[in-house]
């Protein structure tokens, strides 16, 4: 990578941006910066556009240290092939009946055929973008034909309830668990074997039938860009499987002394917009604070006669105006 360029005082990273860490710029100049005003005068404005420069609208780019691998070979790997698909995730488990039993299995028949009856829902949710009906058909990932990827102890029936009892109920799903990669049968519906240790969890070692829980993956096609549009399919039906979850399926699973957790790819950033719009007051009050301090503590005893002077007050307002 070839050397930063310096240009009175700033310096710039790979991407053209003034990296504001290692910007003499905005280094402390005792020469020059005789009183906190004239640093704060100096940088503020500077600064302030720098940090929006960084931003991209609708959300923040999460940044790695300059020349990292990692982020060069997503870079390159996005490319080439593909980004890496987005994840969509149930996790339905059981519940211990005192506070240090074991959490008993989630591999029953009544427990397998609750899990049909909330995939029946999923695959039935549709999301309204731009006028059009989605459907997790529409955008899960097909790697063969036209079947999803989902990963799920129901691959092992094929996604189908009717082969559930055609192939002899939780039997066949146990059989499946030591015979995965072997047995036809076995086989998902988008015919790769299953690895019951990605669809299962609260099992030790190979004890498979022990486990405590069911976890079902919607592997769904993602796509690279900064824009915000080119995934708006997945993200409309994301918002309408999270309501789905909430409002139905939490509901549903309760009576049964179960509990389901859920995530999806969009989680992240609505996590961060929920934090940003409770935390307005918050944020509100400590510029509040730092107006007062700015005023008062790098000013002069306030007098009365003088006061907008001394107490240095158009320092914090004009800090807002840059």
């Amino acid at each position: 990578m070839a050397d930063p360029k310096r240009d009175h005082g700033f310096v710039y990273n790979h991407q053209g941006r003034v990296d504001v860490l290692i910007s003499p710029f905005f280094d402390l100049n005792l020469e020059i910066d005789h009183i906190v005003d004239d640093y704060v005068d100096q940088i503020l404005c500077t600064l302030e556009t720098d940090i929006d420069e960084h931003q991209i609208p609708g959300q923040w780019r999460l940044w790695v240290g300059h020349g990292s691998k990692a982020a060069e070979e997503k870079r390159f790997f996005d490319y080439h092939l593909a980004p890496f698909y987005r994840i969509e995730q149930l996790v339905l488990a059981t519940v211990p009946v005192s506070k240090n039993a074991m959490a008993p299995s989630i591999v029953t028949d009544q427990n397998m055929k609750l899990l049909f009856e909330i995939q029946k829902k999923v695959d039935t949710l549709h999301a309204n973008y731009s006028g059009s009906m989605v459907s997790l058909a529409d955008i899960c990932l097909k790697p063969l034909a036209d079947d999803c990827a989902t990963q799920s102890v129901l691959q092992y029936f094929k996604m189908n309830q009717k082969r559930y009892d055609d192939y002899g109920g939780v039997q066949h799903a146990e059989y499946c668990f030591e015979h995965f990669s072997s047995e036809e049968t076995c086989r998902s519906a988008f015919q790769a074997p299953l690895d019951p240790g990605t669809v299962l969890g609260g099992f030790s070692g190979s004890n498979y039938s022990d486990a405590s829980a069911f976890i079902i993956t919607y592997p769904v096609n993602n796509e690279a860009g900064d824009t915000g549009n080119q995934n708006g399919k997945a993200v409309a039906w994301e918002r309408a499987f999270i309501r789905l979850v909430k409002e139905e399926l939490v509901p549903l699973v309760e009576p049964q002394n179960l509990t389901l957790s859920f995530s999806s790819e969009s989680s992240i950033q609505d996590e961060l917009e929920r934090e940003s719009s409770a935390d307005v007051v918050t944020i509100l009050v400590s510029y509040l604070v730092m107006f007062a301090y700015i005023s008062f503590a790098v000013g002069d005893s306030p007098q009365w006669p003088s006061f907008l002077v001394t107490s240095k007050v158009f320092l914090p307002l004009s800090s807002c105006l840059c």
